[in-house]
């Protein structure tokens, strides 16, 4: 995709005046979007191949200025809350395409984010690229999630840890 389609997308996206609207425009973009998926004023970036590698759930939401990276897959599962200004990495790159000579040491990778069912994301979190977050999983407002967090926990800090078990909710 082109930098200038890039940049008329999102225009578009932005100016949507509703979140079912946008929920609406990601689907004829190419992302897989759920039943009633309130989207609010989302960033994305690596947006060269499409919005083929993002699956919304039926019943999520996401909040204002949360930023997704498209370059690898992104699944946010049914009933995910994904709080303010949250971001979803997919990829790590410390600058292969400018030949930095940490790439040599740290090479690009994309993997596959995925944010379980009836999960909730705090304010300000982010998720590393190839975390896998369980479901019902909490993670507090300001953590940096990294790996594999288990279902019904709560996990906080930076990096981010296991700080208890949450009860089940589903019956």
């Amino acid at each position: 995709m082109s930098p200038l389609r890039a940049f008329i997308i999102a225009t578009c996206f932005r100016s949507m005046p509703t979140v079912h609207l946008r929920a609406w425009y990601l689907r004829k973009l190419g992302a897989k979007v759920g039943k009633n998926a309130r989207i609010h004023s989302v960033d994305f970036m690596n947006t060269d191949t499409g919005f083929d590698h993002l699956t919304i759930g039926s019943n999520c939401y996401l909040g204002p200025g949360v930023l997704i990276d498209l370059a690898g897959e992104v699944r946010v599962m049914d009933g995910a809350v994904i709080s303010a200004r949250t971001i979803l990495l997919s990829h790590d790159d410390p600058g292969a395409s400018h030949n930095s000579p940490l790439s040599k040491h740290f090479p690009p990778s994309k993997r596959t984010t995925v944010i379980g069912r009836n999960c909730w994301l705090g304010a300000g979190s982010i998720v590393l690229a190839g975390t896998e977050i369980g479901e019902q999983c909490v993670l507090a407002a300001g953590s940096v999630a990294k790996g594999t967090l288990r279902s019904f926990s709560l996990y906080a800090g930076h990096p981010a840890k296991h700080k208890r078990q949450i009860p089940s909710s589903i019956p």
